[in-house]
């Protein structure tokens, strides 16, 4: 649960024995600083697609890829190429970064953007080791950008 569950809690009337809402309330308290703990393992956010785990930047590939990104993508998940490029970037110049991990987990996506993207990627070949993880599905446009890693 998130603060939010928290705050949802708290903000509603409840027809409840006092020590169920106790209980409710410590669970979500519980399960909040469960997901701190395992977020500061996992990595530090440097983006909306990317995090950093000591010397090694994860760029997340999850979802339709489009060209731009959109509300569409805020509202229902995705990546795109714009972003996705973004992160890449700003990985490739971190002098802190040793190595890229593509991950992916897409059923594809739009066409355009995708080639320059994939050359982008193929080009940077030797100046980092790139490589691409797929976790589920690495369909089309994610296949295209995988197969331009290391």
């Amino acid at each position: 649960m998130t603060a939010q569950a928290l705050q949802y809690l708290a903000s509603q009337p409840w027809a409840l024995e006092t020590k169920t809402l106790a209980v409710m309330k410590d669970i979500a308290a519980r399960e909040w600083q469960i997901t701190e703990a395992v977020a500061k393992q996992l990595g530090e956010r440097t983006g909306p697609n990317s995090t950093k785990r000591d010397d090694v930047t994860l760029i997340n590939i999850n979802g339709v890829i489009s060209r731009y990104a959109s509300l569409f993508h805020a509202a229902c998940g995705g990546a795109s190429v714009e972003t996705l490029a973004k992160a890449f970037n700003q990985a490739l110049n971190d002098p802190d970064t040793k190595s890229i991990i593509l991950t992916i987990d897409s059923p594809g996506g739009q066409v355009n953007g995708i080639n320059e993207l994939g050359e982008m990627i193929h080009a940077a070949r030797g100046k980092k080791p790139i490589v691409a993880y797929v976790g589920g599905m690495g369909c089309s446009a994610a296949y295209w950008l995988a197969t331009a890693a290391d």
